[in-house]
């Protein structure tokens, strides 16, 4: 079942789905670069309040879900596309986070730094 809704996800954005494999593996390397680099930096990350610059990490963290839905269309192996869906739903977790967090800082007029 969840095979098939990233199935029909990519359906939806990319009709034929003809990502190459060398551009879906460049995707999956850069993924894991940053999924690495956020991981050495969360101890950082977790003594920081939250701030405007958090939305620069969400761009490698949607990349590791697009990557590794892009594999799972490629490879059709079902714990790919397993763990494709559940990096699908931590992934829009935490842009949920980033998005609530965003809208608290504007509330309170601290989005931009004075």
């Amino acid at each position: 079942m969840s095979s098939g809704l990233v199935v029909e996800i990519f359906d939806v954005i990319n009709a034929d789905a003809t990502a190459s494999m060398p551009f879906t593996y460049a995707l999956m390397g850069y993924a894991l670069f940053i999924f690495v680099s956020i991981t050495f930096a969360l101890k950082w990350l977790k003594e920081q309040s939250f701030a405007a610059g958090y939305w620069a990490y969400t761009f490698g963290i949607t990349t590791l879900s697009q990557g590794l839905s892009l594999f799972a269309l490629k490879a059709n192996d079902s714990v790919v596309t397993g763990l494709a869906l559940i990096i699908f739903c931590i992934t829009n977790i935490l842009i949920v986070i980033v998005t609530i967090g965003s809208v608290k800082l504007a509330s309170k007029g601290n989005y931009i730094p004075k």
